[in-house]
């Protein structure tokens, strides 16, 4: 599943969720680490593709809330080597860079097993986190913008976000970003011994009558 925070003023502004060789998808984020966006209201700050050096940086942005919040449905804290895996399993990664910081990380991967069912191949998952003090900065709002772009880029349809029904302010957080409500599956997870629900958000990336190449 992919769970996510979100900025509510100074609230919330982390986040989470949402496959290739390792090495492959590596190269790429190698070859791509030129482009790069900068920020407005956050001059010290750029958008760009992940890195392997970042993968320390964005291992830390991952874990941040694990043990303490129902963002992501685990209690296992991922390692640098699973956060190489996690960053090959998903098409577009982001960071954002505070004068050489990463202080934020945002990604989309499949929404679905694209190889055995096809048909999801127009539609992706997001994912974000933001470092705790650097809420409420805009630095997310961004990122997702940034992601946003690259999805409509590559010919995507449709982007969803999953979230936990108590984090209340990422829902509110994608909504301004244009996510709008289609789904509410009640009591389909559960940590910290209680049952939790899960909240299906989706964005239109554009207006196609049909998807091209079928």
């Amino acid at each position: 599943m992919a769970s996510t925070f979100a900025e509510l003023g100074r609230a919330v502004d982390p986040f989470e969720h949402c496959h290739c060789s390792v090495f492959g998808n590596i190269d790429r984020h190698r070859r791509d680490a030129s482009e790069s966006v900068g920020i407005g209201e956050n001059p010290g700050v750029r958008i760009r593709p992940a890195v392997t050096e970042d993968v320390l940086a964005i291992t830390s942005l991952l874990d941040a809330l694990i043990a303490t919040t129902t963002i992501e449905w685990t209690d296992t804290p991922k390692t640098a080597d699973s956060t190489l895996e996690w960053l090959n399993e998903h098409e577009t990664v982001l960071v954002a860079d505070e004068d050489g910081e990463v202080v934020g990380v945002a990604a989309f991967g499949w929404f679905r097993d694209v190889v055995k069912r096809p048909g999801y191949r127009f539609t992706v998952e997001n994912t974000i986190h933001v470092r705790e003090d650097r809420w409420g900065s805009g630095i997310g709002t961004e990122l997702m913008r940034a992601l946003i772009d690259k999805a409509r880029q590559s010919g995507k349809h449709s982007m969803v976000a999953a979230i936990d029904g108590e984090n209340q302010a990422s829902i509110r957080f994608h909504e301004r970003l244009g996510f709008v409500e289609v789904g509410h599956m009640p009591e389909i997870g559960a940590k910290f011994g209680r049952w939790l629900d899960l909240i299906l958000l989706e964005l239109r990336l554009d207006d196609r009558p049909a998807a091209h190449g079928d």
